[in-house]
């Protein structure tokens, strides 16, 4: 018996005597659903988000006290630990401290929920538990962004004022950067089609429902770089789909086409503006990256091996471009502050779960591997180290490699 199913099976063992019952479950979903949501503007929810959190933690306490079992912590989570430390060591260079503080602050917080998470999933369920809560609440956003377009509210007048001259026809829920949230929905694509192709529950047809919903309210944000993600994460589902069930692979495309032609037939500006992607590629700007892009290169060849220090970017390149902005690029916001050394251990815990996952039965490996994919493609255009739902993801693949057994299709929460 390899040691992956020794590890199972004790923790078979462990889960059937703990019997978690509904309230650990409970709060492994109202943490999940949490993560989309936690940039909707609604009063009370930054509270409600971090009671999520501390209802995590009480749960390991008592799950790792009623079992007697600690779960060792898998390689990838020890470079993730090792990360966040590392971040924290940049501040004896950092040149601006208070955001730097407030940066490394937010790395421990995010690798102890993870860690704290990584002791709650031990079974099936537990995984399914997780992609439900964030895609109900994805779907929560999506729906957000529809209520701004209904309500004529674009993201520039919700962010600055009705009567701003910023003329651009983009819709996101409240409180959300539209190339935020159409990242956001496109991972929840690939959650929602795991568990609509693996689950024989009577949700089965609601996680395919949120593909038309999710995709819909990407177009009404009209984020290329979205767009990007969500098309391979939708073509990765729809690949899924032909593969295991005709009947769905047809019903999914009518609702995709349905979906989209309603966000063409009633705001055709959005999609326009993904199209121009084009474009940009040929001889544009990028949607005025590629400037920030120059100055991040500049910055990590400058600091290759230690970086500027934590959260230096937007400072460090204001002297060359005049102004401070974030990176909009994962991997060279993390090498241009952290240095090789931080960018080998983040993107080397990312490669060791795609590895792990490559060795998953087919339906894991699609999700680890869609999601590492769909990341990445997003996240090209982002600065998403220190966001939740990246962090939520790199959980979800080594939780699917820690669980180490073939599963059958489990009844759905």
């Amino acid at each position: 018996m390899t040691p992956a199913r020794v590890d199972a099976a004790v923790l078979g063992g462990a889960a059937a005597r703990r019997e978690p019952g509904l309230i650990t479950r409970a709060v492994l979903l109202a943490f999940s659903l949490s993560v989309p949501i936690d940039s909707l503007r609604v009063p009370g929810l930054g509270l409600a988000v971090e009671g999520a959190a501390l209802a995590l933690l009480l749960a390991a306490v008592v799950t790792v006290a009623s079992s007697g079992i600690w779960r060792p912590i898998p390689p990838a989570m020890l470079a993730l630990l090792a990360f966040a430390a590392w971040t924290a060591v940049t501040l004896l260079w950092a040149h601006d401290l208070p955001p730097a503080l407030e940066r490394v602050l937010t790395n421990v917080s995010l690798v102890a929920i993870v860690l704290v998470a990584w002791q709650l999933v031990r079974t099936p369920l537990d995984l399914r538990l997780i992609l439900a809560g964030f895609v109900l609440g994805a779907g929560l956003v999506a729906l957000g962004a529809w209520r701004s377009f209904l309500a004529g509210i674009t993201h520039v007048e919700a962010t600055y004022g009705s009567g701003t001259s910023i003329d651009e026809a983009r819709y996101s829920a409240l409180g959300f950067d539209p190339n935020d949230m159409g990242l956001t929905l496109a991972i929840g694509l690939v959650m929602a089609g795991y568990l609509g192709l693996t689950g024989t529950g009577r949700w089965r047809q609601l996680w395919l429902a949120y593909l038309p919903l999710a995709l819909s309210a990407v177009a009404l944000s009209g984020s290329r770089g979205a767009a990007f993600a969500a098309a391979f994460a939708v073509a990765a589902v729809l690949w899924w789909m032909a593969r295991r069930n005709r009947r769905a692979f047809l019903l999914a495309m009518a609702l995709l086409v349905a979906g989209g032609a309603l966000v063409w037939l009633r705001t055709p500006e959005t999609w326009e503006r993904i199209f121009t992607v084009r474009q940009q590629l040929a001889g544009g700007s990028l949607g005025e990256r590629l400037p920030i892009w120059r100055a991040g290169w500049e910055l990590f060849l400058a600091h290759p091996l230690a970086g500027v220090g934590v959260g230096g970017f937007q400072s460090a390149v204001a002297r060359g471009l005049g102004y401070a902005i974030v990176a909009h690029n994962t991997p060279l916001s993390v090498a241009a502050e952290a240095g090789l050394v931080g960018l080998v251990l983040f993107y080397g815990a990312v490669a060791k779960i795609a590895w792990d996952g490559l060795g998953a039965p087919r339906a894991d490996r699609n999700l680890v591997l869609g999601l590492l994919a769909t990341w990445f493609i997003g996240t090209a255009s982002l600065t998403w180290e220190n966001r939740k739902t990246t962090w939520l993801v790199l959980l979800i693949g080594a939780a699917v490699h820690g669980l180490g057994r073939d599963r059958a299709p489990a009844e759905d929460p």
